[in-house]
């Protein structure tokens, strides 16, 4: 690991048995949500999906809303691992790597349940989800801090603009994905997005990785 990176404080508090429970609840949810839709499904039937009792449901999660906020949160701290346990990178090569590692996440989620949290995100005025829980937000702020101490960035673009612009850039490839009529695959539509915007924001004599199109 690179000395300076952003460190992951996340540390898994829930015992073994609690875990899998609430991947048993998630695994549900997923797979009701996408069938038909976050609206419609109720929480017995996730129970009844899971295998688990009503109870045990509302020992881990108040609502729906609030199992979807604890979906995120779990994914977001497997981002931050997966960035803060890269090995030795360029910073730009770790920031785009774990942005391609980000939308691997969506094929799992699926257009409905992405659609629903973006839903609840923007109706509950973050009572049960601030978008800047993302890891993604700080992950882009430390890696582009790094990658502007090392010369990496292209110098005629401030570092807020860069990040302003990622950010963006992230936020509309989610929501022209839950839109469309028939949901491609974000991984590779976002992986050509990406690549473009990295060719843009670095020096122009830094050499581009290779990021796998799956």
């Amino acid at each position: 690991m690179n000395s300076g990176r952003i460190q992951n404080n996340n540390s898994p508090a829930a015992t073994k048995k609690g875990r899998e429970t609430r991947q048993r609840i998630y695994a549900a949810s997923i797979k009701l949500i996408n069938a038909r839709s976050y609206q419609s499904v109720t929480i017995p039937e996730i129970c009844q999906e899971s295998g688990i009792s009503v109870g045990s449901f509302y020992h881990h999660f108040s609502s729906k809303k609030d199992l979807l906020a604890g979906y995120v949160r779990e994914e977001s701290g497997r981002l931050m691992d997966f960035y803060t346990n890269l090995g030795k990178k360029s910073s730009i090569e770790e920031l785009f790597l774990t942005i391609h590692e980000f939308f691997s996440y969506f094929s799992v989620k699926g257009a409905d349940f992405v659609s629903a949290f973006l839903s609840i995100i923007l109706t509950s005025h973050g009572v049960f989800f601030q978008p800047r829980e993302f890891a993604l937000y700080p992950i882009i702020s430390d890696a582009l801090s790094r990658a502007a101490a090392a010369g990496e960035l292209n110098p005629a673009m401030q570092t807020d603009m860069i990040k302003n612009l990622l950010t963006g850039s992230i936020w509309q490839l989610m929501i022209e994905w839950c839109t469309a009529d028939s949901p491609s695959n974000l991984q590779q539509i976002a992986a050509a997005r990406m690549a473009a915007l990295r060719r843009l924001i670095t020096v122009s004599d830094m050499p581009e990785h290779y990021i796998p199109i799956t």
